[in-house]
């Protein structure tokens, strides 16, 4: 998909940090919805902690917001990397 992304250094940052390999564990979902909202993306509850982001022209990405925690695991981690490699974003 191509797309010519604006990104900040601030939110650069947390891309690096994504696409580390391993996972990193210390990622906290604030700065996950930070990235996507900086992209353009709108966040929806789609019931419990299942969330959706949506941006027109892009397909939509699904995941849970963590918890008790407010870090995102690794897993989680992973599947924003190959969304945002899906839709361009790289580091």
């Amino acid at each position: 998909m191509e797309h010519a992304w604006c990104i900040s250094a601030n939110q650069m940052k947390t891309v690096r940090r994504i696409y580390k390999v391993p996972a990193p564990k210390d990622i906290r979902w604030s700065k996950a919805v930070s990235l996507f909202e900086h992209l353009g993306y709108r966040m929806y509850g789609t019931g419990g902690s299942r969330v959706c982001f949506k941006k027109e022209g892009f397909p939509p990405f699904h995941m849970h917001r963590p918890h008790p925690s407010n870090h995102l695991p690794p897993e989680a981690v992973t599947e924003i990397r190959k969304y945002l490699e899906q839709i361009g974003v790289t580091p």
